[in-house]
């Protein structure tokens, strides 16, 4: 019994996403806990990029302007750190991202495509990391 009301308030504060966080309005907002929301001029929602203690923290989501989504991305302490998928427009995966301290380690397409050492730097250095590295799986 005791298993079961742990293993359920493990899988309820993992559940918790942006749908359920207030909308930042303040800074002080950004401390406790909120989510800021950016829109394509369509209105449909573009990224969410939910805040704790003043930092990037949980699920950053993006979304194509069509509303599927994009790319998730684990964020603690400001910066990337975990395993992020990214998706095509027709909302399946097509890659794995493994990030370390918002540097990216590795990908893994789905499929078995490989990037080069340079797609892979390229991708990095690129001012948007998930329009880059979905623009270099389709060229592959």
């Amino acid at each position: 019994m005791l298993l079961k009301s742990v293993l359920m308030g493990f899988l309820s504060f993992h559940s918790i996403d942006t749908t359920m966080l207030k909308e930042c309005k303040s800074e002080e907002d950004k401390i406790s806990g909120c989510v800021n929301r950016y829109y394509y001029e369509s209105g449909n929602l573009k990224i969410e990029t939910p805040y704790k203690n003043d930092e990037k923290e949980g699920m950053l989501k993006w979304y194509y302007e069509n509303g599927n989504l994009k790319a998730k991305t684990p964020c603690k302490d400001d910066k990337a750190q975990g395993i992020a998928r990214f998706y095509n427009k027709n909302d399946d995966m097509i890659m794995k991202v493994l990030y370390k301290d918002d540097e990216i380690q590795s990908i893994i397409c789905v499929n078995g495509k490989q990037f080069t050492s340079e797609q892979l730097a390229r991708i990095q250095h690129a001012n948007n990391h998930i329009d880059e590295a979905i623009q270099i799986y389709n060229e592959l």
